[in-house]
């Protein structure tokens, strides 16, 4: 488990902030490069237009199932239209927004159709510890499925956002929604904003939260059935409360993406 670091004198630095699923694990022989190769295929571009189909933002996301993609919320937030493009050029439109989670910037996303060789990526059912190697594969502007290494750090409490996982791989605008992943290219967290005046600092949401919002997902569907959905993995303490709507930090936040 995290030490967590509480962070709420850091609180007014997050104005300052810029925001930025089932592959196997990686087996003994499979070589970086081709752990790498791999694994780019589960990351996709995300961008958002308006009602008249003028561009709005574009970040990252990536496969937790054949045709659906998870993301950050402040990605699609604004959206009228969202597309998806794939590490093999596919184009898929977004049918429907399945489930949202403001508070953790979370958003599951429906795609029209299957894309063809796709990684869908794992989700790690235990928490990382802190100095765990991790990479990130995302979609910064001008470098597209690039590839960061770095490691964790201290799991933070922020005022307004709840926890966020410090990591030291380098991320920037356009990475917001790429994949943090452990050595055996498991989801560990949503990589989702970084501080501009302070070296190595940023952050991601941690994965137990997409967890919950795909589980938030599944009973939605399955209330019409009148069923319920239960979580497949235990995990020490509890998946917490599912905030729609975040505090005014948040909010501010959220805006800085592209600034």
């Amino acid at each position: 488990m995290h030490n967590r670091h509480v962070a709420g004198s850091l609180s007014a630095l997050i104005v300052g902030a810029v925001f930025l699923i089932f592959a196997p694990p990686a087996s003994a022989q499979e070589s970086s490069a081709e752990q790498i190769s791999r694994l780019k295929k589960a990351v996709v571009i995300v961008t958002t237009y308006d009602d008249r189909g003028k561009p709005l933002l574009q970040g990252s996301g990536f496969f937790v199932d054949s045709d659906q993609v998870a993301t950050n919320f402040h990605v699609i937030k604004d959206a009228s239209q969202i597309r998806v493009e794939t590490f093999n050029r596919t184009v898929s439109t977004v049918t429907t927004i399945l489930a949202t989670d403001e508070k953790s910037d979370l958003a599951l996303l429906q795609l029209d159709s299957s894309s063809p060789q796709l990684t869908v990526l794992c989700l790690k059912t235990t928490a990382p510890a802190e100095g765990d190697s991790v990479t990130v594969i995302s979609n910064p502007q001008g470098a597209h499925w690039k590839v960061t290494r770095g490691s964790t750090g201290l799991l933070w409490e922020f005022q307004g956002l709840g926890e966020r996982l410090q990591i030291t791989a380098a991320i920037s605008a356009g990475s917001s929604g790429g994949p943090v992943l452990d050595a055996r290219g498991e989801v560990v967290g949503i990589a989702t904003m970084y501080f501009n005046s302070i070296e190595n600092l940023s952050f991601a949401v941690p994965v137990e939260r997409l967890q919950a919002l795909q589980l938030k997902a599944l009973n939605a569907q399955a209330r019409e059935a009148g069923a319920r959905v239960e979580p497949r993995v235990e995990r020490s303490g509890t998946l917490g409360s599912l905030a729609e709507n975040p505090s005014e930090p948040a909010k501010r936040a959220t805006h800085l993406l592209f600034q």
